[in-house]
């Protein structure tokens, strides 16, 4: 499990410099299945530090991904909370 999150995370921060975003996003997904994933909150950081622009029709949010992988992070969290699957992890 660890060696799974730990080529997840890479995967993750090299698509951030290299990939579209849609895959940075489901890279984001799936290391959020497998762990905690608070990795992504990190990420989400440098996509806007690095490709970031306050977008006019989001109220001139200037860090419109680390908004989005926050919400993602505590969504992830209380849904794992609920479904059976995660009951003995969290």
């Amino acid at each position: 499990m660890t060696l799974l999150r730990i080529v997840l995370a890479s995967l993750f921060f090299s698509s951030v410099f290299f990939s579209p975003w849609v895959i940075t996003v489901l890279f984001a997904c799936m290391l959020l299945i497998v762990s905690s994933g608070y990795e992504i909150i990190f990420g989400g950081l440098m996509l806007d530090l690095l490709y970031g622009v306050a977008v006019p029709a989001y109220a001139g949010v200037p860090l419109l991904f680390t908004v989005f992988f926050c919400i993602l992070f505590v969504a992830s969290f209380y849904i794992k909370k609920h479904l059976m699957f995660y009951h003995n992890r969290v």
